[in-house]
């Protein structure tokens, strides 16, 4: 499991650096997949019931979701080539009580600034 997972990572990474959407959401979805696989092996719910019903919700909506922290709940990250879509999908997670963090791509984090 690991392995497929890590192999999944690298097809991921590269396909954000090639700006390959499409190759994103399958990606994303494959990851997934993997993960709930590793936590079936392991008898940990890697992929929660409120992740399952993110990667439903998403999926649906012509999107994909995965888990993301250490597992076991922490967040899940959604990935959408149609802004319409994204939006549907976030007034829908809200509408199901299923927190929404407003994060940006390449958005400047923390730095310490000499004066």
């Amino acid at each position: 499991c690991f392995a497929a997972i890590a192999e999944e990572a690298g097809k991921l990474a590269e396909a954000f650096i090639r700006q390959d959407f499409d190759r994103v959401i399958s990606g994303a979805r494959s990851y997934a997949t993997g993960m709930e696989d590793l936590g079936t092996a392991a008898g940990v719910p890697i992929v929660t019931k409120s992740h399952k019903r993110i990667i439903n919700l998403a999926e649906d909506m012509g999107g994909a979701a995965k888990p993301s922290g250490a597992g076991g709940g922490d967040i899940a990250v959604a990935f959408f080539t149609n802004a319409e879509a994204q939006e549907a999908f976030r007034v829908q997670c809200l509408r199901q009580e299923l927190p929404v963090l407003d994060l940006k791509v390449n958005a400047p984090g923390l730095r310490r600034e000499e004066e």
